[in-house]
């Protein structure tokens, strides 16, 4: 019988990295040829082997970073015309309280209210600021246990409009998604902002607090925070969503989460 024991040799080399003489061992193949010994003593090559493993990681996270915030660009919602809005490029000393609540937010729930009829006074953009700013602050992916594990949205923003609209699409026969798959998503998302509360009178003032216990009942059990914008004044904010939806929402924004804006509409300066 054949002996199949690989044949090799060892003969003194010089470590390519730490310049320490070891003893190399350079097999031969069943063809004759040698096999490329490593350039490396053990412990160098231990290292180097460490070393392009956690190349490798970084760029795996790295890509899957930046491929993860792209998603988040697409779930978030955050409106395009508010692309931009990032606490930065606005004029805080127009809102002060509104501005420190939201740039130095705690995370607490919060409301941001301005009168009937005072409009364009900085509640979307300061809302969109936090969203981007979040966005841009979270960690999108990480490494655990040398695999790559993808973080969860960490903010959704909508409108009450398009949530309404979007609920009443489930109800079609071919619609594309279920509403508990969309008041799941609104429960387990770390912040949801909903803007423009109260902007259009319901067609239906049972559905529209039907689908606001939903949402408000999931973050408050969850214990998840939620910031809504709104023109309407508190006692029309309860008639809104309804009793136990403000009561719960008192609860979760406490004595100074409800936030007035005043002034004149930033849109129609200059």
């Amino acid at each position: 019988m054949a002996d199949l024991k690989p044949k090799c040799r060892t003969e003194v080399a010089t470590c390519m990295d730490c310049g320490k003489e070891y003893q190399q061992v350079i097999y031969e193949r069943r063809n004759g040829t040698e096999v490329p010994p490593d350039p490396r003593c053990d412990e160098c090559s231990a290292a180097y082997d460490d070393r392009m493993e956690r190349e490798r990681r970084e760029k795996e996270l790295a890509a899957a970073t930046i491929e993860r915030r792209r998603q988040w660009d697409g779930l978030c919602g955050i409106p395009k015309k508010f692309a931009d809005a990032t606490f930065e490029n606005f004029d805080k000393t127009k809102q002060p309280k509104a501005f420190k609540a939201m740039s130095e937010w705690d995370g607490k729930s919060l409301i941001l209210a301005s009168p009937p009829g005072i409009y364009g006074v900085g509640k979307t953009h300061l809302a969109a600021a936090l969203a981007h700013k979040l966005m841009a602050t979270t960690p999108s992916a990480m490494m655990q246990h040398g695999a790559v594990l993808l973080m969860p949205l960490p903010v959704m923003f909508t409108t009450e409009p398009l949530l309404m609209e979007r609920i009443r699409s489930t109800f079609n026969r071919d619609a594309e998604e279920h509403e508990d798959r969309i008041f799941a998503a609104m429960e387990k998302v770390g912040l949801l902002i909903i803007d423009d509360v109260g902007k259009r009178q319901p067609r239906d003032l049972s559905f529209t607090q039907q689908v606001w216990y939903r949402v408000i009942d999931g973050r408050y059990t969850g214990n998840r925070p939620i910031i809504l914008t709104t023109n309407l004044l508190p006692r029309e904010l309860e008639e809104h969503v309804g009793g136990a939806c403000a009561d719960r929402l008192d609860e979760m924004c406490g004595p100074s989460g409800m936030i007035a804006l005043k002034g004149e509409s930033q849109r129609r300066v200059g």
